[in-house]
């Protein structure tokens, strides 16, 4: 997986997968958690009512406090969180 950074620090590895196209024209964004297992935790889509905006984010090896420090980062846009039912807990 080509990860591209963006200027922004971020509080994980993130960046967007190349050759992808999402509704904001970058790859589809990927955040990097801590967990030594690198399997898809989920999908993260975020709500930007002020930009009427909306963005799928694929979180990876993610657990639950990385996913809620993904959350606030993203503060104060709306979030809903899908798990991915095949990753243990």
């Amino acid at each position: 997986m080509n990860l591209i950074r963006r200027e922004t620090i971020y509080p994980f590895h993130y960046g967007y997968l190349e050759n992808i196209t999402a509704g904001n024209k970058y790859g589809i964004d990927v955040w990097i958690g801590s967990s030594k297992q690198k399997t898809l935790t989920g999908i993260l889509c975020t709500f930007d009512t002020f930009k009427r905006d909306a963005e799928i984010k694929l979180p990876v090896g993610c657990g639950h406090d990385d996913i809620e420090i993904t959350r606030n980062f993203k503060n104060p846009m709306k979030t809903l969180y899908v798990p991915n039912p095949m990753v243990n807990k």
